[in-house]
């Protein structure tokens, strides 16, 4: 079964109809706003798990984020979500060393929050993917899923050296392939990022396209991995 580890199904008007039955979904938060919408549209639908958190994009405008992050802790007390995210750095958005240092302090908040909770953690990296890896080494993460990645193989392979996730989205680049081959199928997830790369999680199947030309690999071969890397990570076996 095709599983999009990554979507924004808050995003959608009427999130109801773009959910199928024949998928496996990870709708993820963002902000605060999209985190109690997530939480909502996650409340009793097997086949939909949910992550929460403060992006990049917004812990680098400054602040503690007590009332947000303790949303995010009270629902993983609750046992309401499956992962801790997405969070992590982005410095193609946070230029300035105070808004560098602003991210840095919300992710490492974050992390701990996950490990505490005992929750694997989907991480947004962008120009900095090898600082995201290195904070996770650092607090000795054991579960994390690198979302929508850019970076090089270098970094992957670092990532995967220590049980982290690859996660393809659907658009395709020479560096993407590379990474692919580097890294191979046991350590890689596919998702949509609907509707922001794909526009409905069903592009995913894009992803696997990219997959299964960069291994040689039937599309069946691709679904069936990545759909139990996926489960593994978000404890739905």
């Amino acid at each position: 079964m095709l599983f999009d580890a990554h979507c924004h199904l808050e995003s959608f008007a009427n999130p109801e109809r773009i959910v199928s039955k024949d998928m496996l979904y990870c709708t993820s938060g963002h902000t605060h706003a999209a985190n109690v919408k997530n939480v909502a549209i996650a409340e009793g639908k097997a086949n939909v798990a949910v992550c929460i958190g403060i992006a990049p994009q917004e812990a680098m405008k400054g602040g503690e984020f007590a009332k947000e992050i303790a949303f995010v802790r009270e629902n993983a007390e609750k046992g309401k979500i499956d992962a801790i995210g997405e969070i992590g750095l982005d410095y193609h958005w946070a230029r300035k060393p105070e808004e560098q240092e602003n991210q840095r302090k919300i992710y490492g908040k974050q992390i701990q929050l996950a490990l505490k909770s005992d929750l694997p953690i989907v991480i947004h990296g962008r120009d900095d993917e090898g600082e995201c890896v290195r904070a996770l080494e650092k607090f000795g993460v054991k579960k994390a899923m690198l979302h929508c990645y850019t970076g090089d193989e270098e970094t992957a392979a670092k990532a995967v050296s220590l049980g982290y996730l690859i996660s393809i989205s659907p658009f395709k680049s020479k560096e993407k392939v590379k990474v692919i081959k580097r890294v191979g199928l046991k350590y890689l997830v596919v998702e949509s990022d609907a509707p922001g790369i794909g526009k409905v999680p069903q592009d995913t199947m894009a992803s696997v396209e990219i997959i299964a030309g960069a291994l040689g690999i039937s599309r069946e071969e691709v679904i069936g991995e990545t759909c139990a890397n996926a489960k593994r990570f978000f404890a739905m076996e």
